[in-house]
């Protein structure tokens, strides 16, 4: 899994870039790279383009990401490409199916 991580000069805005497999194998190195950024950012952006395969653990602990980042006034955005697998299987969670409006998910073309 590649993680990239880039801010604003302001260090309001975040973006976290994943590539490759979002699986449970990666899950530990991809929660350290989110938590500094839920603690100093305002706006955080997940972006999936990149992602081949999701998996329940990564879906789970962008779930609470989502849910501290709502805690903490942040607001999280997840994008990704429309027809990929894994904003399919995102948008499908639980967290998402009922919320999907109200929350950043969007699908980039």
């Amino acid at each position: 899994m590649k993680i990239e991580k880039k801010k604003d000069a302001s260090q309001q805005s975040c973006l976290i870039l994943i590539g490759g497999e979002a699986v449970y194998d990666f899950v530990a190195e991809f929660r350290e790279a989110l938590l500094p950024e839920l603690n100093e950012c305002r706006i955080l952006i997940v972006d999936m383009s990149e992602v081949r395969e999701i998996d329940l653990a990564f879906i789970q602990l962008l779930s609470s990401a989502y849910k501290t980042a709502l805690i903490k006034k942040i607001k999280f955005t997840i994008k990704g490409k429309k027809r990929s697998i894994a904003m399919k299987r995102i948008e499908d969670s639980f967290l998402f199916s009922s919320e999907k409006k109200k929350t950043g998910v969007q699908n980039a073309g």
